[in-house]
């Protein structure tokens, strides 16, 4: 995955994920690099999360993982 770094220089990391559990079920799942941004399709400078492409693969995993689990 691919994230914009200052002045619109990307660079390629490992996707971060974070949530909360409540039981054995995720009840939140959020990333600290901004995933709306992107999915709202606001590629700007000031949107430093992952791009619109990017978002959109990491939210449907997110959303398929939480239909199977």
């Amino acid at each position: 995955m691919n994230r914009p770094a200052a002045r619109g220089r990307r660079r390629r990391i490992t996707p971060r994920l974070e949530g909360i559990r409540i039981g054995d079920r995720w009840a939140v799942i959020f990333s600290p690099y901004d995933l709306s941004c992107a999915l709202e399709k606001q590629n700007s400078l000031e949107c430093t999360g992952y791009d619109r492409d990017d978002a959109e693969k990491i939210a449907l995993n997110v959303l398929l993982y939480s239909l199977h689990h």
